[in-house]
C-alpha cells in the first residue's frame, strides 16, 4: 500500500520539439522518455535534448533511445562484413554524452538495452 501518491510522466518523440517546455511543467516522481530523442542523432541535437530534459522537475529521469537516434545504436550503419571506425567513434561519443557529466547534471539516466536496476 502506498502512503503517498506516485506520479509518472511518459513521453517520446522529443525530436519534434525544439526549445523549452512551457513552465512550469508538472512535477513528477519518474519521467520516462520512450525513444526518438532526435530526428537522426548527432551530438548537437543530443545536447539540446538533454538541456530540455533538465528543465523538467522529476526525481528520476529515464531515457530510452529510439530508431531515430542512430548513433546510439552501435550497429545501425554496420554491415556484417565491414567495420566503420567513424561510425564506432560517433557511437562512443554519443554514449559518453548520455552517460557523462552533462546528462548527470540534468538528472538524466540513459538506459541501454537489457535489464537495468535503479536505486
Amino acid at each position: 500500500m502506498f502512503e503517498n501518491d506516485f506520479q509518472i510522466s511518459r513521453f517520446g518523440n522529443a525530436e519534434r520539439y525544439d526549445g523549452e517546455f512551457v513552465q512550469p511543467t508538472p512535477k513528477c516522481d519518474v519521467l520516462l522518455h520512450c525513444g526518438d530523442l532526435t530526428m537522426t542523432g548527432g551530438i548537437a541535437d543530443y545536447k539540446k535534448c538533454i538541456q530540455m530534459l533538465g528543465t523538467i522537475d522529476a526525481e528520476v529521469k529515464l531515457v530510452i533511445a529510439g530508431n531515430h537516434d542512430r548513433d546510439l545504436d552501435p550497429n545501425w550503419d554496420q554491415h556484417p562484413d565491414e567495420f566503420d571506425q567513424e561510425v564506432q567513434d560517433e557511437h562512443e561519443e554519443a554514449i559518453a554524452l548520455w552517460k557523462g557529466p552533462i546528462a548527470k547534471a540534468a538528472g538524466v539516466t540513459y538506459l541501454e538495452e537489457g535489464l537495468n536496476t535503479l536505486s
